[in-house]
């Protein structure tokens, strides 16, 4: 667009006010993620407005569409991907690695947003862990899977109908009823549950003609009244609040503007795209490195212990260290194999923890295992070492939850009636097992 809407980037800018102020005090603004619904919306409107200009949505019109998006977004997005994970490297301890590495993976090829079911996925609980720092990417990943579909859902609606609100209604009504559907995991995430934010902004576009003549033909209305969005918490909060982080990023994105993004932008296509292969190359080279000293070590397969000298004092130390590693590593090993995972309990899905049944067995005895993340890690081998006594086996585990014990809600994220639990299975045998709760776990 040669003229800029003023009342966009008004909007646009009142839209970053309030998820930095959701990130930095949450505590004050916890309602300020809606911030990032109104970019949806904006984009819906930004882009109905750029493709009903033309007439003929050909290949011109698409190649020229996707350029001016690759070339806005995508140079920032990588340099930002790029000095991420230099600072991941040289500033925090390697623990962050394997986290981190297998994130940028997915932040790098524009797939942040695409989650299994996994209670350590919850967009909440990763705010306060902070422990992944490409949390944040899902939201322009789901721009750009838009970006991808929305010509093709134009070229769909010229094709079957010159009705545009009709259709456009339609799909939003498509996407909400998507969005009540699924789990909460994928209607926070998918792209298909969040279409109909878009939507709203295309319908705005398509009706903001009769908008104005309504305003105009009665201009003793008043703009339509609503309560106040509660963007403030009424309580105090105990923090204090984070002014350098949220003063650096501020100084950051004005730097990136001023030294990076107001000189590429001005580069033929040529130029932008050797520079985005160029950022996209080192960002793949750093994504790729090993996620440990033991996976660089060992490489990503099985360990051949055969081939280990027992008398080798150094093979030994590796042994130990990779051992540990393994050993420590609760959230690789969590799933019980051969169980049929529910939601129950929990009113949620929530594999690979949660509540699930084994296959019956012939024995006369019910069985329970209830603990935090080591009854998962061991409800396996009780499973096995039980099996010819088993008439039916359940397990129900959770990350730090400790059964007989009150467990911090900074640790255990749900409340469970353990009690009410046992009443209700009725089990013979009961297996209460759980380890010490770290800080990070």
């Amino acid at each position: 667009m040669s003229e800029k809407r003023l009342d966009i980037q008004g909007l646009r800018g009142w839209a970053i006010v309030l998820v930095l102020l959701f990130h930095f005090f949450p505590d004050y603004f916890p309602n300020g993620y809606i911030g990032v619904d109104m970019f949806f919306v904006i984009s819906g409107f930004l882009i109905a407005m750029i493709l009903r200009r033309s007439d003929n949505l050909d290949m011109e019109v698409f190649r020229s569409f996707y350029y001016r998006r690759i070339k806005r977004i995508l140079p920032l997005y990588y340099l930002a991907i790029a000095c991420i994970l230099i600072a991941l490297f040289l500033l925090l301890p390697s623990s962050y690695r394997s986290m981190n590495i297998d994130s940028s993976r997915r932040a790098i090829i524009l797939i942040s947003n695409i989650r299994k079911v996994d209670v350590d996925a919850n967009y909440q609980k990763m705010l306060v862990n902070a422990e992944d720092l490409f949390t944040h990417t899902w939201s322009l990943c789901v721009e750009m899977q838009w970006y991808l579909l929305v010509p093709l859902i134009f070229v769909v609606q010229r094709f079957m109908t010159a009705w545009e609100k009709t259709f456009f209604t339609g799909v939003a009504i498509s996407s909400i009823a998507f969005y009540l559907l699924v789990d909460d995991m994928s209607s926070f995430y998918c792209v298909f549950a969040r279409i109909w934010q878009f939507c709203c902004g295309v319908l705005a576009l398509l009706m903001q003609n009769e908008v104005r003549t309504y305003f105009l033909q009665e201009p003793e209305k008043d703009l339509p009244q609503h309560e106040k969005i509660a963007l403030l918490n009424s309580e105090t909060c105990e923090d204090e609040p984070l002014s350098l982080g949220l003063i650096s990023s501020i100084l950051l994105a004005v730097a990136a503007y001023h030294l990076f993004e107001k000189y590429y932008l001005t580069w033929p296509p040529q130029g932008v795209l050797s520079m985005l292969t160029v950022l996209a190359a080192i960002c793949a080279i750093l994504a790729l490195q090993p996620h440990s000293i033991e996976e660089q070590m060992f490489g990503e397969g099985p360990v051949n212990y055969s081939a280990i000298n027992p008398n080798d004092a150094a093979w030994n130390m590796t042994l130990m260290r990779y051992l540990n590693f393994k050993e420590n590593n609760l959230r690789g090993n969590l799933e019980v194999p051969g169980c049929a995972y529910s939601a129950r309990f929990l009113d949620e899905y929530a594999k690979p923890v949660g509540f699930c049944t084994m296959k019956n067995g012939n024995g006369n005895n019910n069985f329970l295992v209830v603990g935090n993340s080591f009854a998962c890690n061991q409800a396996g081998l009780i499973y096995s070492a039980f099996k010819q006594h088993i008439k039916q086996f359940n397990v129900f585990c959770y990350f730090g939850c400790e059964v007989m014990t009150w467990t911090p809600k900074t640790k255990c994220w749900r409340r469970v009636n353990y009690t009410a639990m046992v009443r209700e299975l009725k089990p013979d045998v009961v297996f209460v097992m759980s380890r010490w709760v770290s800080r990070n776990l």
